[in-house]
């Protein structure tokens, strides 16, 4: 097989997260060199966000959403968005390569507490449409038991990705309830999304959840 990132030849080797069930799964991968390139984001970070940095203390951002008077959704992030990260997500989600999530498949999984309900980000429609995926819940294993507990406003068409800072910030709510409000009432959630960039879409999510009566929410994301 080769890699997917620099398409050099790996020597494939087998383990046990290949076999499911008595049954081989097809998965792609990276060289080592390549995969050396994701900075890990490690031990030291913001409680707040997951930012990597050189202290365990609230950043600049996160003491912002803290006195607008949001509680700080404590987000847990696993590797920084370098340019390696760029490349691999211009490909896995922008460009329809849906098969390139095994690569980092359980990756969020070693972070998730089992006594905890995760509910991944959804996409408006019109990009689940046209992508044909949402690139979040493609980062989680099949085996991983997760509800659909929210959904895009009808309304909600806009990219964030072409939004500036300040646009994302200061947008509006956009998501609602798509469950029984009891699957959610004092109940401790985890949110699951890709990437953590101005931090506007996990607190509209926890927002919403805390109105349905969530008795605590925090989101662990690949990238930050």
């Amino acid at each position: 097989m080769n890699c997917e990132i620099c398409k050099k030849q790996i020597l494939r080797t087998w383990n046990v997260k290949q076999f499911i069930f008595g049954k081989t799964i097809e998965l792609y991968d990276i060289c080592n060199g390549c995969r050396k390139d994701f900075n890990e984001i490690g031990a030291i970070f913001c409680p707040g966000c997951g930012r990597k940095q050189m202290n365990s203390k609230l950043c600049s951002d996160c003491n912002l959403w803290k006195i607008k008077g949001y509680q700080i959704i404590n987000n847990r992030a696993i590797y920084c968005y370098n340019q390696m990260m760029k490349q691999y997500f211009r490909e896995y989600k922008f460009r329809g390569g849906y098969h390139l999530k095994s690569i980092f498949m359980g990756e969020i999984e070693k972070i998730t507490d089992s006594r905890r309900t995760l509910i991944v980000i959804p996409i408006a429609n019109d990009k689940l449409q046209k992508r044909g995926f949402n690139q979040s819940s493609g980062l989680i294993s099949a085996q991983t038991k997760w509800i659909d507990g929210l959904k895009c406003q009808k309304h909600f068409k806009a990219t964030q990705s072409k939004k500036t800072r300040y646009q994302r910030i200061n947008t509006q709510q956009w998501f609602e309830l798509n469950v029984d409000p009891n699957q959610i009432e004092n109940k401790k959630i985890t949110l699951i999304d890709d990437i953590y960039t101005t931090g506007r879409t996990l607190y509209h999510a926890a927002d919403c959840l805390y109105q349905a009566g969530a008795k605590n929410v925090n989101s662990i994301t690949l990238i930050r």
